[in-house]
């Protein structure tokens, strides 16, 4: 799915400009997700809600808020999840699906039954694992293909967008 952002006061410009970008979609038979603002401002502060969008977590050592975009994936193991982010690991109870609704991003997805990774921190895919700063995580076969369409999907969504 391509994301476009319409930014403009006039709100006959906006819809006309909308249009003409829907029937170019509907035309090249693209999916697309339109959103419109009034001015850069309000694009920005919507962005910053989603960038520092945190949650609460409950770790072995209390209560522990976590910034979503700084972690790097989700593991489970004896039915303990360990949240690796930049600042080392926190661990707590709890399940990957329940950790995958709480995150609320498009930008986690299962690479195997036992992690959930954040793709914006994938840095190659070697073989049947998954580069993620110094760690190789294992994708399972069944997962492989939608894992890497995904990745795909992401990274040509930001071309299109810094290309243009």
């Amino acid at each position: 799915m391509l994301n476009i952002a319409i930014i403009g006061d006039e709100l006959n410009s906006v819809e006309e400009l909308q249009e003409y970008v829907q029937k170019f979609a509907k035309e090249k038979q693209m999916d697309l997700e339109i959103c419109t603002y009034q001015n850069m401002e309000e694009l920005l502060n919507k962005y910053r809600k989603i960038v520092d969008k945190k949650i609460m977590v409950r770790s072995t050592e209390g209560y522990i808020a976590l910034c979503v975009n700084e972690i790097r994936y989700v593991e489970i193991s004896d039915h303990y999840l360990f949240f690796h982010n930049k600042d080392g690991v926190v661990k707590c109870r709890g399940t990957l699906r329940e950790v995958k609704e709480m995150l609320c991003s498009d930008s986690f997805e299962m690479c195997n039954n036992c992690y959930l990774v954040n793709m914006e921190y994938v840095s190659s895919i070697v073989d049947n694992r998954v580069v993620v700063g110094d760690d190789k995580l294992q994708i399972s076969r069944p997962r492989k293909k939608e894992f890497i369409r995904k990745l795909t999907e992401i990274y040509a969504n930001r071309s299109i967008n810094m290309g243009k």
